[in-house]
């Protein structure tokens, strides 16, 4: 038997990314630069552990 799992991150623009505290090990996507930033439950916005991709979308697009 095959089970499948989507898994969705935390996402949103740069003010929503910033200001988000997340449970240790997760993680939140910035959809204005593609950033990951990882959560350690008590530094808003995380840590930054990858940078701006450069990747496609128009970013900003959702809510807080």
């Amino acid at each position: 038997m095959s089970v499948t799992r989507q898994i969705q991150f935390v996402r949103g623009n740069t003010q929503c990314v910033n200001h988000y505290v997340g449970p240790v090990g997760s993680f939140a996507i910035n959809l204005d630069d593609w950033s990951i930033h990882i959560q350690d439950g008590v530094t808003p916005g995380g840590h930054i552990v990858s940078g701006t991709g450069g990747g496609g979308g128009t970013g900003g697009s959702a809510a807080c």
